[in-house]
């Protein structure tokens, strides 16, 4: 099949398109559990100081209401540490070849159709790496959101759990 040179640029500038896009959401992943890790450990804390006081110190509310308050804050827990998972060392591709490649591609044997070839081999790799990685951070942090989620249902079941009528 006879490529046209148009279609070659069509072809890189997609493909950079691409590249760039899957890093800019890697990107996002990770602010989006740095948000939450900036309200998920100040609830936890809160929590955990409510049903500390509730369970040792104010016999006017019933200790299951501490207990609901500590499943909640373990959840607040749970759902800060898979942010940590998020947010932990990983290595991204960024877009664009390095000197080497582009030196290599300016050898006069070469044809535009066998650079294009090779550029396109050189990134799947890379770009297989930033959709693991993406992946990866797009779980833990659906992981870290149910937490957040769950934890008033925690804390509403563990309080009926604890309930005991007089």
């Amino acid at each position: 099949m006879a490529v046209e040179k148009e279609f070659f640029a069509v072809i890189i500038e997609d493909v950079r398109a691409r590249h760039a896009a899957v890093g800019d959401l890697i990107k996002n992943i990770d602010q989006q559990a740095i948000s939450l890790l900036s309200f998920y450990p100040s609830i936890a804390i809160a929590a955990v100081s409510g049903a500390a006081a509730i369970i040792i110190s104010v016999p006017s509310v019933p200790p299951l209401v501490g207990y609901g308050l500590a499943a909640a804050a373990l959840c607040f827990v749970a759902g800060s540490m898979s942010c940590f998972m998020v947010l932990r060392t990983a290595i991204i591709n960024l877009p664009g070849q390095d000197a080497a490649f582009w030196r290599w591609a300016t050898h006069p044997k070469l044809t535009e159709l066998q650079v294009v070839q090779a550029y396109l081999e050189a990134i799947a790799s890379r770009e297989a790496m930033n959709n693991a990685v993406c992946a990866r951070g797009s779980r833990w942090l659906a992981i870290a959101r149910m937490f957040g989620v769950l934890a008033p249902v925690a804390a509403a079941v563990t309080m009926l759990a604890a309930y005991r009528p007089g």
